[in-house]
């Protein structure tokens, strides 16, 4: 049978995957871990707008560098 040869589109030749929403919430334990961490309530409303808010950002700045990486 011939090895897999799918490409993973988060992964580019460094083999340093793509940062996620996912990934960002895991380096954290989870999503409740996340809010609590930024000392948001993870059953307010509010609080749960703002946690995705910050993840937003992050994911930004985070893409930004890796595709930089990538460049290099």
């Amino acid at each position: 049978m011939p090895a897999n040869t799918t490409s993973n589109s988060n992964a580019q030749s460094s083999g340093t995957p793509k940062p996620t929403l996912n990934s960002i919430y895991a380096s954290f334990g989870g999503w409740q871990n996340f809010l609590l961490s930024y000392g948001l309530k993870p059953y307010n409303d509010d609080d749960i707008e703002e946690g995705r808010r910050i993840a937003q950002e992050m994911l930004k700045y985070d893409l930004e560098e890796w595709e930089a990486s990538m460049e290099a």
